[in-house]
């Protein structure tokens, strides 16, 4: 009998040993599923933030969306500003060329020449065959040559657009030799 029981003994010790190490066993298993656990909570918690910053994200994918179709908008409205800009541009630019090249104004010291003339010396008027549309304007003086040699001044008195009327200034010049010409340069003075 005690070898039966010395047996049995054996035998509850292992039994003892084994349940020992079970017991180590669920006690490791017991906190990983604890860890587990904390790990589900943390993730169920963050769960709402992650939503929250995903509807973030989607709301900004939107917006830059909505961006980039205004700014494709904003490039065809721009395509055809800068081709109305340009447009107005060119029209500027030669009127400009036009009006520099074929001005209509006399400016100080610029020479007009007129092939004829009528002249009046008792009154003391000159009619000329230019007006307006060659920049005469009322009160203008200029100084009358033929061949560069300074016949008299006169001031405009009258402009019309295609003639104007002009006053022979008295002690300046000569002006008996303008019945003996038929050619005049006007400088302006």
């Amino acid at each position: 009998m005690r070898v039966v029981i010395e047996e049995n003994q054996k035998n509850v010790d292992i039994l003892s040993s084994e349940i020992q190490k079970n017991k180590v066993k669920l006690a490791g298993v017991a906190k990983e599923i604890e860890t587990s656990q904390n790990e589900l909570k943390r993730i169920t918690n963050s769960v709402p933030i992650m939503e929250n910053s995903i509807e973030s994200i989607r709301n900004q994918i939107a917006e830059e969306k909505r961006r980039k179709e205004e700014m494709e908008n904003e490039m065809l409205t721009y395509g055809s500003e800068t081709e109305f800009l340009n447009n107005h541009f060119d029209l500027t630019r030669s009127f400009m060329q036009k009006d520099f090249y074929e001005h209509p104004w006399l400016e100080r010291g610029e020479k007009v020449s007129v092939s004829y003339s009528s002249v009046d010396l008792t009154s003391g008027l000159l009619m000329l065959p230019i007006g307006k549309d060659h920049g005469m304007e009322a009160k203008m003086r200029f100084s009358v040559r033929n061949k560069g040699r300074i016949i008299c001044q006169i001031k405009i008195k009258e402009v019309a657009y295609d003639h104007c009327i002009a006053m022979i200034l008295p002690l300046m010049g000569n002006p008996f030799e303008l019945m003996e010409i038929k050619e005049l340069d006007l400088v302006h003075l």
